[in-house]
């Protein structure tokens, strides 16, 4: 690995989340949800007896959308900031659900199958053992509840740019609460990189804890000219940066990050464990295939981007 290197990593979990999105809202955002209109029998819709529930649904793709029923709870807390509009919903499978400005972010239920993904590959394939961890976004703190796991971890940083709706998450989504308690964090109220521009500290690990680059969302964070100029000069010599778009190949045996996991990491892991990050590394033919295609680069001149997700709809069957 190169002095200052960045390496793309990809683990391909089993739901996809993401975190807050970091631009300006230009108006306030309603919640948007559907409630089925009359009830169906067993008999007229084999295994979907909808029973009058309300759904929450997201387009994620054209002609695709995915759908949450709701308890009897259904919104938990609704707020808004200068940058984001914040719903907390009570889902009957997943439950609690963070939304931001009508988009999905997390569930209780699995979002560490995604921050498992995010943050241990990166720490153990580390040449060095990793002590100083800066995190871009994350202000619900579930990247940081896993970084903090590594009893080698000297310090870590969480720069978001809305903390009081952090807060809120942390107050409606109890399982981070012992993590902003850990002297060795830090939270700052900033946009991650002007943070790490004025910075003049290096990091053994940047971690882009962001949602996709969309026109809703932070897309100057992933363009050639951020990773050049703001995150390369911050990791120290052999640092690592990791999100969660493309991926890199890498030489190393499961049972060697086994051993590493037993030594460094205090808590049990939930998902990975050295086989799986091995497993994860490896794309099907059809997504190699379409990488080794793919020409675009995001530059500041240059930020098209494709499928833009889009906010829950509110229809009445």
């Amino acid at each position: 690995m190169g002095k200052a290197s960045i390496i793309w990593l990809c683990f391909r979990a089993l739901s996809i989340l993401f975190l807050p999105s970091y631009s300006l809202n230009q108006e306030y955002f309603e919640l948007n949800l559907r409630e089925d209109e009359e009830e169906r029998s067993e008999d007229d819709f084999p295994g979907d007896v909808t029973n009058g529930r309300l759904w929450f649904e997201q387009e994620i793709d054209t002609d695709v959308k995915w759908s949450l029923a709701l308890d009897t709870s259904r919104v938990v807390f609704e707020t808004a900031s200068d940058f984001q509009n914040l719903s907390v919903l009570s889902t009957k499978r997943f439950g609690k659900a963070l939304v931001i400005d009508g988009h999905l972010q997390n569930t209780e239920l699995d979002e560490y199958i995604y921050h498992e993904n995010l943050v241990h590959p990166a720490l153990l394939l580390h040449n060095d053992i990793p002590k100083t961890v800066f995190i871009m976004g994350g202000g619900g703190g579930s990247a940081a509840r896993e970084v903090l796991k590594h009893k080698d971890i000297e310090k870590v940083i969480i720069c978001d740019i809305d903390t009081s709706t952090a807060n809120l998450i942390h107050e409606h989504m109890t399982a981070n609460h012992l993590v902003f308690n850990d002297e060795r964090l830090q939270l700052v109220e900033n946009e991650a990189k002007y943070e790490l521009e004025m910075s003049e500290e290096k990091f053994d690990v940047i971690i882009g804890d962001l949602s996709d680059p969309d026109q809703s969302g932070p897309v100057h964070i992933y363009t050639q000219s951020f990773y050049e100029n703001v995150a390369k000069p911050k990791l120290k010599d052999n640092g690592i940066f990791v999100t969660q778009a493309s991926n890199e190949p890498f030489n190393f045996v499961a049972e060697e990050l086994d051993r590493k996991i037993g030594e460094r990491v205090r808590d049990e892991l939930r998902y990975i464990d050295g086989p799986v990050i091995l497993a994860s590394t490896v794309l099907n033919k059809t997504l190699r295939n379409s990488l080794m295609e793919e020409t675009r680069i995001l530059t500041n001149d240059k930020v098209m981007v494709g499928f833009v997700r889009k906010a829950g709809v509110r229809r009445y069957a």
